[in-house]
């Protein structure tokens, strides 16, 4: 009898961008990201521990594709913003994963 593969929906769901921000003070950063992810119409999805950097932080979100430019600028002014992996044409929503860390 074959083995059988279980993928959690987690697994399935595909990111539009990845990017790391590196700031001076991560926990003020998150309250900033976390700010303007309200302001601009998204909606913070999982916030965890980065399993590899340590103090780092995941953070997954949603966000309108017409506020990806916008936030993608406040991201720049927090720190330095790296985009590690963005789709060529974005989907609405934009679903992102940040890696933040000090």
């Amino acid at each position: 009898m074959p083995s059988v593969h279980r993928f959690s929906l987690r697994a399935l769901v595909t990111v539009d961008v990845t990017g790391r921000l590196v700031v001076t003070h991560r926990q003020g950063a998150g309250e900033a990201i976390t700010e303007s992810i309200t302001r601009l119409g998204g909606s913070p999805l999982a916030r965890r521990p980065d399993p590899v950097v340590p103090d780092g932080e995941v953070i997954e979100l949603l966000l309108p594709r017409g506020a990806y430019a916008a936030f993608a600028a406040e991201l720049a002014r927090l720190g330095r913003w790296v985009v590690e992996r963005q789709v060529v044409e974005l989907p609405d929503p934009v679903r992102m994963v940040l890696h933040v860390a000090e």
